[in-house]
């Protein structure tokens, strides 16, 4: 027990951790994904016009609205340094700092065996390497979500821990999700004033960060505007029917388009509810199926490839066994680890549950289910779209292997 609370091993562990990003950043280099590279553009825009993202010219002529924050962030660090790669540091710095923040507030909601427990676990998956070779927005999303759960809960600051989760959702429109579990678990705890606190930090920063763009664009602008797009978009080209003229939006700037999709997409749902309930299962199986975008990091021709998920993708990966590359058997490997992890959550849940434990599974199971349940409803599926769960997922595994160990200890 001292050895888990001992906090030197515990920096100790994070420090490792996060020099490792430091040392895949040197020697693999930056990953361009889609989306990173084009934050990149739009942050190099950003400089160019002496504002931030989005940019008041050019509303009109934005495809759409992209993930603000994130964008934001990189052309932060082009005008303070002058280059993107030092952000390639600081993100590496954050990923340490959320193994840090998943260890005190899983030690928060049970003990610091389970808290250790947690960090090992965090550690030790190999899909938490790479991450920092791209300016993706899970990375900085999870550290602002875990920033604001820990101001919440450990520091009893529910509204600061709200103003942080909106800051999250500035960078990727899923803070919702996380202030619903949070307020789920306020509710089990029976510490109702905390829902208005956490809920009212959440829109007070809503409320300045669209007011401020709004004095800029003249919209009120929080988030990104691709939600409805994207769903739209996914949810003709999968139907029989295929009915393009859905997604069409000649003549309308970016925010209109967002609206426009909108009314669409209940129009289609209204005309196609079989498909609409129909895509469900297919939008949940490819969410949960793989978590293998993060080794693109490590592949050596990466930023040459016209699809760089290919060689990690799960028909490739089929197709090939067992003559596999090094990044490919790391990849297996990690899929082991990874079907482990969401085993260990459901038995978890089940126990818990069980026990009444009501207080320790709220906010992590709330996570998982309102996150799926959003995803399943408006969004598509992808193997990204689950990594921010991953922490709390961990939580849940590492109270039930500390459950069956002091059991194991008891019976014997």
């Amino acid at each position: 027990m001292k050895l888990i609370n001992n906090n030197r091993l515990v920096y100790t562990i994070v420090a490792v951790f996060t020099v490792i990003q430091f040392a895949i950043i040197l020697v693999f280099g930056p990953t361009l994904y889609y989306d990173s590279d084009c934050y990149i553009y739009f942050a190099k825009d950003c400089v160019a016009h002496g504002e931030p993202y989005p940019v008041a010219s050019e509303i009109g002529s934005y495809d759409f609205i992209w993930n603000v924050g994130s964008i934001n962030i990189v052309a932060l660090s082009l005008f303070l340094f002058h280059a993107v790669t030092p952000l390639y540091f600081i993100y590496a710095i954050l990923k340490g700092l959320s193994a840090l923040l998943l260890y005190k507030i899983t030690c928060h909601q049970f003990d610091g065996r389970v808290g250790f427990t947690a960090l090992l676990l965090y550690v030790l998956y190999p899909a938490n390497y790479g991450e920092s070779t791209s300016f993706l927005s899970e990375l900085p999303f999870i550290f602002f979500i875990l920033s604001g759960i820990w101001l919440a809960l450990n520091r009893k600051k529910p509204i600061a821990g709200g103003i942080l989760i909106a800051i999250a959702n500035w960078i990727r429109p899923m803070g919702l999700v996380f202030i619903a579990a949070m307020a789920v678990y306020y509710l089990v705890a029976r510490q109702w004033k905390n829902i208005a606190k956490i809920v009212s930090g959440f829109a007070i920063m809503i409320v300045i960060i669209g007011s401020l763009t709004w004095y800029r664009t003249g919209y009120f602008i929080y988030q990104a505007k691709t939600g409805w797009m994207a769903l739209l978009q996914y949810s003709v080209d999968t139907s029989a029917d295929n009915d393009a003229w859905y997604t069409d939006a000649k003549g309308f700037n970016s925010v209109q388009k967002d609206s426009l999709w909108q009314k669409r997409m209940a129009a289609w749902i209204v005309d196609h509810p079989k498909d609409y309930i129909a895509q469900m299962p297919i939008k949940l199986a490819k969410t949960y199926i793989s978590d293998n975008p993060n080794f693109c990091a490590f592949m050596p021709d990466k930023n040459n490839s016209d699809y760089m998920y290919n060689e990690v993708s799960m028909p490739t990966l089929i197709n090939s066994f067992p003559h596999y590359t090094w990044v490919q058997w790391l990849t297996a490997y990690n899929l082991v680890y990874y079907y482990a992890l969401m085993a260990l959550f459901v038995i978890g849940c089940v126990s818990l549950i069980r026990r009444r434990r009501w207080t320790d599974v709220a906010m992590p199971l709330g996570v998982v289910f309102f996150g799926t349940a959003i995803l399943l409803f408006f969004g598509h599926g992808e193997a990204r779209f689950h990594i921010p769960f991953m922490p709390f997922i961990i939580m849940i595994d590492a109270c039930w292997l500390q459950y069956r160990l002091l059991k194991r200890a008891q019976n014997h």
